[in-house]
């Protein structure tokens, strides 16, 4: 990294320095130059990205809550690589002290070569990035673009008036369905299918919460720009209307159901806005049950069995209905493994999250299959995909080239489909949902979302799609669906 090469050359530059004062200043500045680099270190090998908007929404959305001991390893790989910095910093103080000379041309170079070393840290050009896009002022350009490019709903009444089953895998990337052999047959084996194969993940779709609304609003998902209520509380703005709220107008009754607790990531917030009729999280879970728990809240064979039980209540007594289920089985770093699967490993069994997979293989197939098999399933489609990708850095034991290239998961099921059906049509999180809404009859546009199946999405027709959803984030609490 050129940044920390010149780093190297301000120390040395303090070789030639005998001021106690001067000495100390460098070796704070130091010290917050490797604070910034270790940083940076961290968020580019567990994130695959230095510092961006979605980085910083994952840090305050999804740290608080979060079990740490899962993360103990990791948390304590920071603490040590601080603790480093400061013994360096110490060192270095004690040893530049020695020196005698005393050279204001040496002081001219050590500023000279800090300051060049901070321009030139990643960081920098990350915050000036950042800065341009929450001053919407700087990006003219991509503002009227933009404008162009986000389309206010408007439905049509369906098609297709089925029930729908909504179901989110929790960090399950497209490659453990192509790069581990046998890994996930019985997903495989899924017919009656249109299968989207060309999904990326947008830009404000990288954590739970995010692909949650970025799917079922077509916008990408910045919480912390929002507007904050009378009582200083940051909400989610109403004044957008997302699928679920499309199907309420259209009869449908609207349930979401995961095993962790709702008011992680501010889950609980999100379906309140949305005005879901009825949710279910590890406290209401728990409320039936006494279930045994996972670090993250009740495991997926127990959630599963419970979103049956649902379905068929749902069937019997709603005329129409959306349910969203989302799993926590895969969640990083090792996954968890439910009883029913205690027994189900795969090749490599030791690799904890290549197993969790498995299972996850096999409980979904499982549910999947009841609801066909039941006397209900004809009148049902069947929607999975994945809530993000896999945050590969922090996943133990797989070859990271495996899944930093792992397109989403994204596919339909419904039994007038007739076998499998393969769409290589370019899209994104972003689209699939309104895809979905397009596939039953009632839109192809849907603020930043299109209907693959009819429309090209705008991260193919747009150079920088992904800036373009960056820019939006601090302009969405000003969008308005009338």
């Amino acid at each position: 990294m050129l940044s920390f090469f010149v780093f190297l050359l301000a120390l040395f530059s303090c070789f030639f320095i005998n001021s106690k004062s001067f000495l100390i200043l460098s070796a704070i500045i130091s010290f917050i130059y490797l604070i910034i680099t270790i940083f940076n270190y961290f968020l580019y090998i567990y994130t695959g990205n230095f510092l961006t908007l979605g980085t910083i929404n994952l840090m305050l959305l999804a740290i608080d809550g979060a079990p740490f001991m899962e993360f103990l390893d990791v948390i304590v790989l920071i603490l040590l690589s601080i603790i480093a910095g400061v013994l360096f910093c110490v060192l270095f103080y004690f040893r530049m002290i020695k020196n005698i000379a005393n050279k204001n041309m040496a002081k001219i170079c050590y500023f000279a070569f800090i300051l060049l070393a901070f321009i030139l840290n990643p960081l920098a050009k990350a915050g000036y990035d950042i800065f341009t896009v929450l001053n919407p002022q700087y990006n003219k350009h991509f503002v009227s673009i933009l404008q162009k490019s986000i389309i206010t709903p408007k439905p049509k009444p369906a098609t297709k008036n089925k029930n729908i089953v909504y179901i989110y895998l929790e960090s399950f990337s497209r490659n453990y369905l192509i790069k581990f052999p046998n890994l996930t047959p019985k997903i495989n084996s899924l017919t009656n299918k249109i299968d989207f194969v060309n999904i990326s993940q947008a830009d404000g779709t990288v954590v739970t919460i995010e692909g949650l609304f970025g799917s079922q609003c077509g916008l990408p998902l910045f919480y912390y720009s929002y507007k904050k209520d009378g009582e200083g509380n940051r909400k989610f703005p109403k004044n957008i209307k997302c699928s679920s709220q499309i199907l309420k107008e259209q009869g449908y009754y609207t349930y979401f159901i995961k095993g962790a607790d709702l008011e992680f990531e501010k889950t609980r917030d999100f379906l309140n806005s949305r005005a879901y009729d009825e949710q279910k999280g590890k406290t209401e879970l728990l409320k039936q049950q006494n279930f045994l728990l996972n670090e993250w809240g009740v495991n997926d064979d127990d959630m599963f069995d419970i979103a049956f039980s649902d379905f068929i209540r749902l069937s019997e007594t709603k005329d129409k209905f959306l349910q969203v289920v989302l799993t926590v089985g895969t969640h990083v770093p090792n996954g968890f493994i439910s009883k029913k699967c205690q027994n189900l490993v795969y090749e490599d069994e030791k690799n904890a999250m290549l197993n969790a997979v498995k299972c996850t293989d096999f409980l979904l197939y499982d549910f999947i299959d009841k609801i066909r098999k039941s006397k209900f399933g004809k009148n049902t489609i069947i929607v999975v995909q994945n809530d993000h990708l896999a945050p590969y850095g922090l996943i133990k034991g797989i070859d990271e080239k495996k899944l930093s290239d792992s397109n989403n998961l994204f596919f339909i099921l419904d039994d007038d489909i007739d076998g499998v059906q393969i769409v290589e049509n370019k899209g994104s999180s972003l689209d699939t949902f309104t895809t979905l809404l397009g596939y039953i009859g009632i839109l192809d546009e849907m603020h930043f979302g299109r209907n693959i199946l009819k429309i090209k999405s705008l991260h193919e027709t747009l150079k920088n799609p992904n800036q373009i959803y960056q820019i939006s984030m601090p302009l969405i609490p000003n969008l308005s669906d009338k």
